[in-house]
């Protein structure tokens, strides 16, 4: 466990000599939009996002998220985060029994690198952290996640699993979340093109969505399209 705290803490720090972007964006997918109650939630007027990051060829290894003072970063949202009593923070405490007796915690918010749920084979692994307790317990109670201290810090997987690679449309999952708000961040990305440890992309995105505008039918400004007032 030393050895791959110092490992990732190194890589983070270290900028990139490469000039070629695997990574091309980060976007903000809408995968749900909620109009009353799920399970045991009040999910009205809320909308579920996955958060991806985009690359250009199948064997593009995404292994951290980072920030720090110099290059922070955030996931943020004008009013808070829906968070499941039962979820937890990364996508991976989640467990495929607990969601078909509890809907609402499908739409629990929460970081990754690849999956949604806990590993199932050898070739995947949970997700490790560093440096990042405070924010996360924030961002358990709803709060944006905020990373810009000083020391910095990151949550990553190890090259060699399967988590960092992308789908079949070449995306790589970053983070689920649930908001009533307007959603905008940046993230710091690392990359190993082509799988190759040893040469790196660093790079900071931004993304956002949301539709401004009034969600009350009854209202004169009512926009179909808003999901945040």
């Amino acid at each position: 466990l030393r050895t791959s705290t110092a490992y990732v803490a190194a890589f983070f720090l270290i900028p990139s000599a490469t000039i070629q972007a695997q990574v091309t964006e980060i976007s903000a997918e809408a995968v749900a939009f909620h109009d009353g109650m799920v399970g045991n939630s009040d999910l009205t007027g809320m909308t579920t996002y996955r958060i991806y990051a985009h690359v250009t060829s199948a064997e593009d290894f995404v292994g951290a998220v980072y920030g720090n003072a110099a290059e922070p970063i955030d996931i943020s949202t004008t009013t808070s985060f829906f968070q499941h009593p039962a979820g937890g923070s990364f996508g991976t405490d989640l467990n495929q029994f607990f969601l078909t007796i509890l809907p609402d915690l499908a739409y629990d918010s929460w970081l990754t690198i690849g999956l949604d749920l806990a590993p199932v084979d050898a070739s995947q692994e949970g997700i490790s952290s560093i440096g990042i307790t405070a924010e996360q317990s924030a961002f358990e109670t709803g709060a944006n996640f905020v990373l810009n201290s000083e020391v910095g810090g990151s949550w990553f997987v190890l090259p060699g699993s399967s988590n960092g690679l992308p789908d079949e449309d070449l995306r790589v999952l970053l983070a689920q979340v649930t908001t009533g708000g307007l959603l905008s961040g940046t993230l710091n990305i690392q990359c190993f093109i082509a799988g190759n440890p040893f040469d790196e992309q660093l790079m900071a995105f931004s993304f956002g969505a949301g539709a401004p505008g009034c969600i009350d039918a009854e209202a004169c400004n009512f926009d179909p399209e808003a999901n945040a007032d």
